[in-house]
């Protein structure tokens, strides 16, 4: 059993925890007295508080929210932030300082930002052991144990991400849904990148409206779907000028769905830097 009142620090290598995927700075687990307040100026990590009893109000960047048991508040980097105990039901709380190159990513995709720093839980006693858990590694003080606490961290990232999807099914289902239908026009992509594609053709072929397809295409892959396209049919046309098939430049060019030559070139060398026909012979040297 932890101490009503603890605190742990234990990093062997500072210098290592921004360039690794997740490490874990310190922990701890707290029974605050009554109005116990605290702020947090520019932190250089992500610290996160789970709500194990009592109340609490947190105040991040001007906004308040009002916490109870099950309830975690997520203090990012660079914020000012505050939090006060109730007068009559004091918190207690765990917590755990997070750092590493992976972390806000892994929490933008749970879909903890500091716009929505806030996440509740139905199933408290898994986050209750995977605090603890970090705790005891920690405790031991083993050679082993700044790997085996980004470990579980790792862990209690994924049941914050699956309480997530449990307060909002539908989003995170139409979420999945997207993501599986952007999928699927990347391969589609990929096998009819010759035809004279457009983005209404796409737009048509997924049911989206060109906009919406874009952004959520670009969301995705991190491109437009013509952008896409025009990617594959140029990696395409690379794979052609370094086979030894006797195509010529504009032949190349109308394979991968480009009629006109001249601007297949333009295309071509604005990607790799050199025109359709020096890339070849420099392949060929």
């Amino acid at each position: 059993m932890l101490l009503t009142m603890s605190f742990l620090k234990m990093i062997r290598n500072p210098a290592a925890a921004s360039s690794s995927e997740i490490t874990v700075l310190f922990c701890g687990e707290q029974q605050t007295p009554p109005g116990h307040k605290y702020v947090q100026v520019h932190l250089d990590h992500v610290l996160v508080h789970f709500v194990l009893s009592g109340r609490g109000r947190f105040m991040p960047s001007g906004k308040a929210y009002d916490l109870n048991p099950g309830d975690s508040f997520f203090i990012f980097p660079g914020e000012v932030s505050g939090y006060i105990s109730d007068d009559e039901q004091p918190w207690k709380y765990q917590w755990v300082a997070l750092k590493g190159g992976y972390v806000l990513r892994f929490l933008k995709e749970i879909g903890i930002t500091p716009e929505s720093p806030i996440s509740s839980t139905a199933r408290p006693e898994r986050l209750i052991r995977l605090y603890r858990s970090i705790y005891r590694t920690f405790e031991q003080n083993q050679v082993s144990c700044d790997m085996e606490a980004g470990g579980t961290a790792r862990l209690l990232l994924a049941r914050y991400m699956e309480d997530q999807q449990l307060l909002s099914p539908s989003i995170a289902s139409m979420d999945t849904e997207i993501k599986q239908q952007i999928n699927q026009m990347a391969g589609w992509i990929n096998t009819r990148y010759m035809e004279p594609l457009s983005i209404e053709d796409m737009s048509r072929q997924l049911g989206y409206h060109r906009t919406y397809l874009t952004r959520m295409f670009r969301e995705q892959l991190g491109m437009s779907p013509m952008q896409y396209l025009t990617s594959v049919r140029l990696e395409r046309a690379a794979v052609l000028l370094r086979s030894s098939y006797p195509l010529t430049i504009e032949e190349v060019g109308h394979s991968v769905g480009y009629r006109d030559a001249l601007y297949f070139s333009k295309l071509f060398k604005q990607k790799f830097g050199t025109a359709p026909s020096a890339y070849r012979m420099r392949r060929m040297e």
